[in-house]
This record gives C-alpha cells, structure tokens and sequence, in this order.
C-alpha cells in the first residue's frame, strides 16, 4: 500500500486537552479555558467540527478532560466567538454550572509547598517530552512505504486482544480490558508505571463496532484506522509502546533524577546565577533577562557586538572577515542541578557564550527583541 493510499487520519488531542472543558452540539465543538496569565475571563482555547465520538470522549475521560453535551451553548460560543476570544459576562452563570472548579485554579496562585510546585513543574516537563516523542514516532510511521501486506477481513477486537496479551507480557504493562455493550466498543488500556517518580505513560485502544473504526490514542494524539487496517493498528501500537517502554522512559527517569533538588539547594543555585548575571552586567554592560522555575532557569543574554567603531569594521572588510548581524542575542537554560556541578563553569561561559546543545545546559542564538528586555 503507497503512502498516499493510507485511509487512517489523526486526531491531534493537544488541542482538546489544553482546554478546560469541552462542549459539543453534536456538530461542532468548543473547548474552554480560565488562564489568569492570558485574560481574567475564560476564552475559548478551541473550536472546530465535532470530533468528539464515543472512543474520543472515552480517551478525554482518561485524561481528565470533561466533555459536555450543550447544543444551545455550544452552539452559540461557536457562532459568536474565535479562538482565543474572552467569554462575556452572559455566559459566565451555565458555564460555573458545568464543572465547579472553573473559577478556582488561575494558574497563578502562590504556592508555599516548595515540593509541590516541583511535582508539577517536572510533571510538566515530562509530558511535554512525552509529546516531543510521540510526534517524531507518528512521522516515522507515516512516512513508510508500506502499512500492511494485506486487509484483515476477521473479527478485529478478537484479534487485537490476542496481539495486545502478547505485547502486555512482553513489557510488562499494567492492562485492562472491557466491552461496553452500549456503544460496542472494545476498550483497552495499557500502561506503563514508573513506580520511583509515580509517573505513567498509557496508550488506549478502542474498537468501535458500529463505526468500524480503531483508535489508538495517548493524552497527545489520537490515530484513527479502517476496520480491516487492523494489522496497520497493531504495527502503530507496537511502534508506540517501543519507544515508550524505551526512549521515552529512559528521558522520563533522567528529567526526574536531574530535577531532583531540595528548597535549600534552589534557593541557593537561583540567587547565585542572579548575582553572575549582575556581575556580568556590571562588568559588560549586556542586558539580560531571567525566568525560571523549580528545575530550572532560563536567560536571554544580548550578544556584545565588537563591530560598533566603523574602523574596526572597515579592518574587517578589508581582511574578509564576515560581520554578523547587529541585534542578537542568546537564549540559555540550565538546570540547578547543572549549575551546583561547576558553578565556576557556567560563569566563565556568561563572560563568552556559545550554542551549546547539552538536553540540561543548552544555548542557542537568536534575533534579538527589546520587548522582553523592556519588561
């Protein structure tokens, strides 16, 4: 089967599961959102056809993400708002009513619990290094030349709970299977558990009889294949849980060891890179900017530019040395673990910075905006 001949087609969930809640009528469907970083009302985060059926709603209730049938409001928000549009005070009433925590978490509350805030920054990090893998798997699928030697013409949830045994046993995943009569589906979960960082990865697989469809799906995607593709389904599992149970649980143990840090150590790894930073202001002149978090920081260094005096740069000229462009500057992260290893490093490395590519120490040049200094 030709590349171009593939009749599955893909969900992308991170357009549903940054949302609130999600409302559908049937036929289109809006996702809700209350960040207090972005608007002091709650926006709408998505909108679209409706692409919520049952084994997509199923796969939104594992992650947590509610899904709400309102054909009045959800017709009305799709008709009369876009995308990152403000909800008025109209609606502000039914949309309390549909899940009691819409007005509670802004996003932006002070935590006090040093190690909470941790858990969730890390959390953070790992899914979206769960993500960053998913997607290069899905391009790697799609991009082969063949799907399956040919169409499944047997019974699939049958066939799939065999494969899906053997897969289980194979790397030891934690499974469960159900069939709800009520909608025909077939319904698997599999998951892996990190039990030392209480972290797990899950992949679910739903047969839906009366739509003649697989999904197979995670908290990121969704892929959607034909009936009888049920063989292609499989060899896309199988590619998923590969690099789950490899790549991806290998980078998940590494964030969590490296992030691992006490109140003490944090406060004492984030004042020091400020003092540095002050220093080699002081000593510069370059501006800068810092933000961070609890696993790490991250600055924007302005580039010192050597070509400001027109002789120096007519010398360049002359002698074919090629002059860069004027306003850059750098983007650096560090870990605090990273930093606390070589403190002295790390400052030798503000006074002349380079691209670097370390996954916990990296730098990258880019063009220089005055916005963010200007804050």
């Amino acid at each position: 089967m030709k590349n171009d001949e593939f009749r599955t087609w893909s969900i992308d969930m991170s357009k549903l599961t940054c949302c609130d809640v999600i409302l559908t009528n049937g036929l289109e469907h809006v996702g809700i959102k209350l960040d207090y970083n972005y608007s002091d009302a709650p926006f709408i985060a998505s909108k679209g056809a409706c692409i919520v059926t049952a084994p997509v709603r199923k796969i939104l209730e594992t992650t947590g993400i509610p899904c709400v049938e309102n054909k009045p409001l959800a017709g009305s928000l799709f008709q009369n708002y876009e995308i990152g549009e403000p909800i008025s005070i109209d609606y502000y009433n039914v949309l309390a009513k549909l899940y009691s925590n819409l007005v509670k978490d802004s996003g932006n509350t002070d935590e006090s619990d040093f190690l909470e805030r941790l858990n969730k920054d890390v959390f953070s990090d790992v899914r979206r290094l769960e993500e960053r893998i998913y997607k290069k798997v899905i391009r790697r699928f799609e991009k082969q030349e063949g799907a399956c030697a040919a169409l499944y013409e047997g019974e699939a949830g049958e066939y799939l709970k065999n494969e899906i045994r053997t897969l289980t046993e194979f790397y030891k995943l934690n499974a469960r299977y159900s069939y709800n009569p009520a909608t025909k589906n077939h319904e698997f979960y599999l998951e892996t558990y990190i039990q030392e960082y209480d972290l797990d990865f899950w992949q679910v697989v739903i047969v839906s009889e009366k739509e003649q469809n697989i999904y197979v799906g995670s908290r990121h995607f969704i892929k959607i294949f034909a009936y009888n593709e049920v063989d292609t389904a499989i060899k896309f599992l199988k590619e998923m849980l590969k690099a789950c149970n490899g790549e991806l649980k290998e980078a998940a143990q590494a964030y969590c060891k490296e992030y691992k840090i006490n109140p003490r150590l944090y406060e004492i790894a984030l004042n020091s890179i400020k003092t540095m930073l002050e220093m080699n202001y002081n000593k510069t002149g370059l501006d800068y900017v810092i933000h961070s978090d609890t696993t790490r920081v991250g600055i924007l260094l302005k580039k010192k530019y050597l070509f400001e005096d027109e002789t120096m740069k007519m010398i360049a000229t002359i002698n074919g040395v090629n002059i860069p462009p004027k306003n850059r500057m750098y983007e650096i992260v560090i870990t605090y673990n990273e930093f606390l290893r070589n403190p002295e490093l790390f400052k030798k490395f503000l006074e002349d910075p380079k691209p670097m590519k370390k996954w916990n120490f990296w730098c990258k040049e880019r063009s220089y905006n005055s916005k963010y200094f200007d804050k």
